[in-house]
């Protein structure tokens, strides 16, 4: 039976399906991202931190607003995208599609509209085309009513959606990338948060991506990988730290499997506890999908355990996706596995625990609310000495000075 939440704010330690992507990053928790920065960063992760009274949340970019597009149609499926993302009308599909200023004004200067002249601006053009150009497409009045229409959905263009399909069919075309698309016939379970507390009071989170069986699995998207995809990937996952992601993801897995024995597994859509599916409920569809969703969840610890004997029952896969490109880049899915007790998850392991024994040590030592700062040791030029800096050799060394070696001498003559 679901549980309601604590409180508005803070949730209690669980395995959580349906929540939304601000309420998982409001609670007071560590993540991947955060071990990682720790690591990477060291005193910088407070800088990136809520903790900065001066912090701003992420700007949504292009390229942020297609990977996360792109994670919605390739690992939640068709009905979720329509749901969530709204695709812009396709310029193509209007003859003689008035689109510049210059356009619409040469447009109606041949019509012989009154009122035209080059003081106007843009708008007040668009107005008057849609007057006096009756039948011509105006591109910024059918963007204004695609825009009404999709109200507060997220938009991507025709090209793009038009892409995303291209990869959708191409990963449907594969045995293995098909298993991560489609949840390998089962249930899908996408964005399944989880929430646990280690003995000393420091609280974890992650949310899956995707959740199968056997898999945790993840979509990066790869951006101006104009080298060989296998050193792009590679730097891609040094430079970020994303082995800490892979290994903290088993640890998820871990907690998850106690949250579930313990029945701490909660579902909540939009705020509201949904207890019964209620065919009259404006949410009875998305109650119905949590329901299977939780008796699926249910079977992992059993049919999914993480020891198999002979072998670890689970595994970690990225599909880092590389965004085709008019100048010749093909759209790209380029998989990258991680077996469970590998070199690489001790690796990755290591990196997540050094970066929690250094949250652990700031905090005891310097707090949260306080700027985290760092002073490095002193330094020599002396080529002798065991820290030093070195002028490197491409600056030009001058030749020795007859007046120097005076110069250079401490005693007295």
């Amino acid at each position: 039976m679901f549980k309601p939440y604590l409180d508005a704010d803070q949730l209690p330690d669980g395995v959580y399906l349906g929540l939304s992507e601000r309420r998982y990053f409001q609670q007071r928790a560590l993540g991947s991202t955060d071990l990682a920065d720790l690591w990477l960063l060291k005193e910088g992760w407070w800088w990136k931190s809520r903790w900065n009274p001066w912090w701003k949340p992420d700007q949504s970019t292009a390229a942020k607003l297609f990977g996360s597009a792109a994670h919605c149609l390739l690992l939640e499926g068709e009905e979720a995208f329509a749901a969530r993302y709204a695709v812009e009308p396709d310029p193509r599909h209007f003859p003689d599609l008035l689109t510049t200023y210059d356009d619409v004004f040469s447009a109606l200067a041949a019509a012989d509209a009154p009122g035209v002249h080059s003081r106007l601006k843009k708008k007040d053009l668009v107005d008057l085309a849609k007057v006096y150009l009756p039948g011509r497409h105006i591109w910024d009045d059918i963007k204004a009513r695609f825009d009404r229409k999709a109200a507060d959905k997220l938009t991507v263009s025709a090209q793009d959606r038009w892409e995303l399909g291209v990869m959708l069919d191409a990963a449907t075309a594969d045995d293995d990338m098909r298993a991560v698309v489609t949840a390998d016939g089962g249930v899908r379970l996408t964005e399944v948060s989880v929430f646990w507390t280690l003995a000393d009071g420091v609280r974890l989170r992650f949310r899956f991506d995707s959740l199968l069986p056997a898999l945790n699995a993840d979509l990066k998207t790869l951006g101006n990988a104009r080298s060989d995809l296998t050193d792009a990937v590679g730097r891609r996952i040094g430079e970020g730290a994303l082995d800490v992601q892979a290994a903290l993801s088993f640890e998820a897995r871990k907690a998850m499997y106690e949250h579930i024995a313990a029945d701490r597994v909660y579902f909540d859509p939009d705020g509201e506890m949904l207890i019964q599916p209620d065919p009259s409920h404006p949410d009875h569809a998305a109650t119905t999908r949590a329901l299977q969703q939780l008796a699926w969840l249910r079977r992992f610890p059993a049919e999914a355990p993480l020891d198999l004997g002979d072998k670890p029952g689970w595994a970690w896969c990225w599909m880092f996706f590389l965004k085709g490109e008019l100048s010749g880049v093909a759209p790209t899915i380029f998989p990258v596995w991680m077996r469970f007790g590998s070199a690489e998850h001790a690796v990755g392991l290591s990196k997540a625990l050094h970066g929690l024994d250094f949250y652990r040590r700031q905090v005891a030592t310097v707090g949260l609310d306080k700027p985290w700062t760092r002073v490095a040791p002193m330094h020599f030029l002396d080529a002798k000495a065991h820290v030093r800096v070195q002028i490197p050799h491409w600056h030009e060394e001058p030749p020795a000075h007859p007046a120097a070696q005076e110069l250079l001498q401490w005693r007295a003559s």
